[in-house]
Order: C-alpha cells, then structure tokens, then sequence
C-alpha cells in the first residue's frame, strides 16, 4: 500500500510503526494494522479521489481483515476526516490508538 507525506494520518502511522530488521540487514518501519485500515478508510471516503480508487481502498481494508458488512456501514457513514474515520472504528470495536 502506497501513501504520501500529505495524507491526513500518516504521521500517526509513523509514529506507531514497528521496526523489522530483516535476514538481509535491512530496516523496514512497518504500519500498524489499525492504522492502515484508519488511512485507507479515509482514502475511501475522500470525494476527491476517483470512485476505481476508493473501490480499491475499500478492497485494501477488506484484506486488512475488516468484514465487508463493517467496512460498507463505515464507507456509507458519509465521514470526511481521519478523526471521524477514527470515531467510526471505535464505535464499533474496532482497535483505534
């Protein structure tokens, strides 16, 4: 999954990613799983990106392992900022830092 500097969210996702040091002696800074799914959702929701896009992101949180029931009552909830995309999830048990 791909993000810039500019999406909304990604300086938690940084600041709560783990560091892994693979066989090869490379760092790897890795996401948590709740933090994509908050990025992602909020991508999703995003009027401005195209609807393939958001169709993409909603399939990236299903893969994540978020149900499809879950992520369409989020997706259609109307939500536009990180913050409520947060809010959302932890309505509905979902663990958001």
């Amino acid at each position: 999954m791909q993000f810039s500097a500019e999406d909304e969210g990604i300086a938690d996702a940084v600041k709560h990613a783990a560091v892994v040091d693979l066989a090869t002696g490379v760092r790897l800074r890795v996401a948590a799983v709740a933090d994509l799914i908050v990025l992602k959702l909020a991508a999703a929701v995003d009027p401005a990106r195209r609807p393939s896009k958001r169709e993409h992101d909603i399939a990236d949180v299903l893969a994540l392992g978020v149900s499809a029931a879950l992520a369409a009552s989020i997706f259609h909830d109307g939500l536009h900022t990180v913050e409520e995309v947060k809010d959302a999830c932890r309505a509905r048990d979902l663990p958001m830092r």
